[in-house]
């Protein structure tokens, strides 16, 4: 799409500033408007990077976040504890990891499944890891309800059972 701007032969024409401030522009937009937290966390646990929804989720604004861990966050220490060790496991295999998590807020607890990938040097270290998470507390409310009716179904049958043999 951008390439159609593009002037062929000549990378560093110049098209090709305009082109590069597009492809930015549009990357920032996807990031900034996408549902999801989307994050960067340093080798020693600390948010360098977070978006838009990450301050929405969490209640934190960016700014406020930025170098901080989850600790000094203020996330509860279960909560930061499993996440930074699957972010740890992520430096430390250097293979993409999945997690789910909680996060206390006002309006009840935010249920969360997180993507971290790891972010490379050219030299094959791993700096950075990238946290994409998804709030699935509504399909894990909707699980818990599920998982209730089940109990009971189960509690009438056994009740039913017991009624015939009497």
């Amino acid at each position: 799409m951008l390439e159609k701007h593009f002037h062929a032969g000549n990378p560093d024409g110049p098209g090709a500033e305009h082109v590069m401030r597009m492809k930015d522009e549009q990357l920032r937009a996807l990031v900034e408007n996408t549902p999801d937290a989307i994050t960067r966390w340093d080798s020693n646990f600390r948010l360098v990077f977070a978006n838009n929804a990450f301050a929405e989720k969490s209640g934190t604004p960016v700014n406020e976040a930025l170098g901080k861990t989850s600790v000094q966050m203020g996330h509860p220490p279960e909560v930061s504890h499993a996440f930074v060790e699957k972010l740890r496991k992520v430096f430390e295999t250097q293979q993409p990891q999945e997690h789910y998590n909680y996060y206390p807020s006002p309006e009840g607890n935010l249920y969360f499944h997180s993507r971290m990938v790891p972010e490379f040097a050219v030299d094959g270290t791993v700096t950075t890891v990238l946290n994409i998470a998804r709030d699935i507390t509504h399909t894990h409310n909707i699980k818990i309800e599920l998982e209730e009716v089940n109990r009971r179904c189960c509690i009438r049958r056994a009740c039913r059972k017991r009624w015939w043999r009497s």
